[in-house]
């Protein structure tokens, strides 16, 4: 499984920092390409599980909140996958409940299934990038 933290801060935050087992201190130079490869992917995956693309869609009504999801790189193997707070700013709500309405998570969840996958997606990487 992979290593994963999620924020709250607003908006539904989750980052993808590193592969179980693998310190990115130390791992080798020459892995670095198709291991930061196959942190795009499954952050790309995330995105697309949450947009409608997968069983972990996010609730709709209006197609904003599935709209609002992206992620970008934030530094050495870190990823970010986010909403933006200003076009769904009730994401969060969503995600975690309110005293009045049951939490309807979708993010964490489609992260948690990806971080299942990452070891295999790193190895893939790899395996594409040495033959």
């Amino acid at each position: 499984m992979a290593e994963f933290k999620v924020f709250y801060r607003g908006d539904v935050k989750v980052f993808l920092l590193k592969e179980l087992r693998v310190d990115a201190r130390a791992l080798p130079a020459k892995y670095e390409p198709a291991v930061d490869k196959a942190l795009q992917r499954a952050a790309q995956e995330i995105v697309d599980d949450v947009s409608g693309k997968g069983p972990h869609a996010a609730p709709i009504r209006t197609g904003a909140l599935r709209a609002s999801y992206r992620w970008e790189k934030i530094g050495r193997l870190r990823y970010e996958v986010s909403n933006d707070p200003e076009v769904a700013p009730y994401a969060i709500f969503l995600e975690l409940g309110t005293r009045k309405m049951a939490a309807r998570p979708h993010l964490v969840p489609a992260a948690m299934a990806v971080a299942q996958k990452l070891p295999g997606m790193i190895k893939e990487a790899i395996q594409e990038m040495f033959g």
